[in-house]
């Protein structure tokens, strides 16, 4: 095999890696809370965006664990079929939906409400990558 179709072979591979994803999720919440922020007046905590990265970072970290005992040449699972990528999606989301319902419906939810459901977030992540890691080549 040459080396150009390695180098196609290892971005192909870098390009369907769900940590890889998860981080670029998190360049874009740092990037789009400020404008969110500033444009619908939701006001998001400091402390919520924090919270949002450190979600993240439990993802990048427990997925790479689980990456690096994998054996087989092919054992990536799709990123919508990981329990764990969606979660993820949701923890990211939902800051924004509850500061968008919180701002227009005036609920007086504080910050502490939506670190509460990221920290469920963050427990579920790992819970289930340690379930994941009895069988890494299918997760």
């Amino acid at each position: 095999m040459n080396e150009v179709t390695q180098t196609i072979q290892k971005l192909q591979v870098f390009w369907q890696s769900k940590k890889w994803c998860a981080l670029a999720l998190s360049v874009i919440v740092v990037i789009a809370v400020p404008i969110v922020n500033k444009a619908l007046g939701i006001s998001l905590d400091a402390g919520v965006l924090f919270a949002v990265l450190g979600l993240n970072a439990v993802y990048i970290l427990r997925q790479g664990s689980i990456d690096s005992k994998k054996t087989g040449q092919n054992a990536f699972k799709s990123i919508w079929d990981s329990k764990k990528f969606l979660a993820l999606l949701l923890g990211n989301i939902v800051p924004i939906v509850v500061g968008i319902v919180n701002a227009k419906y005036k609920l007086g939810l504080d910050a502490g409400v939506v670190m509460a459901l990221l920290g469920l977030d963050g427990i579920y992540q790992m819970v289930q990558g340690s379930v994941d890691a009895k069988n890494p080549n299918e997760h």
